[in-house]
């Protein structure tokens, strides 16, 4: 998650430097921001599906509980030795 909102920042960092005071931009840097940008689209699609996927691990580790069961506590913080 941390690599697509990178790029999407980066994106909009490109993006404000080449439109900046109403001027056009070096062609190079409008070439990198539309770059990112599509990166930024890429691995979006990979963050939502990777949501997806743990969230459907989760739907079939609850169906396939037992009726009834708990789900554990969550661990307290460590205690000291």
């Amino acid at each position: 998650m941390d690599v697509w909102s990178g790029a999407w920042v980066a994106h909009a960092l490109f993006a404000v430097v080449c439109d900046g005071d109403g001027a056009p931009g070096s062609p190079a840097l409008t070439v990198a921001a539309d770059v990112l940008y599509g990166a930024a689209a890429v691995l979006a699609v990979a963050v939502i599906q990777r949501i997806t996927a743990r969230q459907a691990a989760g739907i079939a580790a609850e169906a396939a509980a037992p009726a009834g069961a708990v789900a554990p506590a969550p661990a307290g913080p460590p205690q000291p030795a």
